[in-house]
């Protein structure tokens, strides 16, 4: 992905790991969801040039907010 970009999952009910694999890093979150939740999960990331992180946190009420104002262009379906 881009910074600042969305990506939306849609995925049977139950416990899910979401994971990522970075450059510098590796990262990964287990959420539970049920029929018709929705769930909001962020990238989270710091870069300087003396140290880099990422790591994957729920998303407050302002990623929602942010997610609302964007265009969909295709979804991505789970297992």
């Amino acid at each position: 992905t881009v910074p600042l970009s969305l990506v939306r999952l849609v995925a049977a009910p139950g416990v899910h790991r979401l994971a990522f694999n970075w450059a510098k890093g590796q990262g990964e979150l287990e959420v539970r969801g049920e029929a018709g939740q929705v769930l909001w999960v962020d990238l989270v990331g710091s870069l300087w040039i003396w140290n880099e992180w990422y790591r994957l946190e729920t998303g407050d009420p302002s990623l929602r907010a942010r997610a609302l104002k964007s265009r969909l262009v295709a979804d991505v379906d789970g297992p």
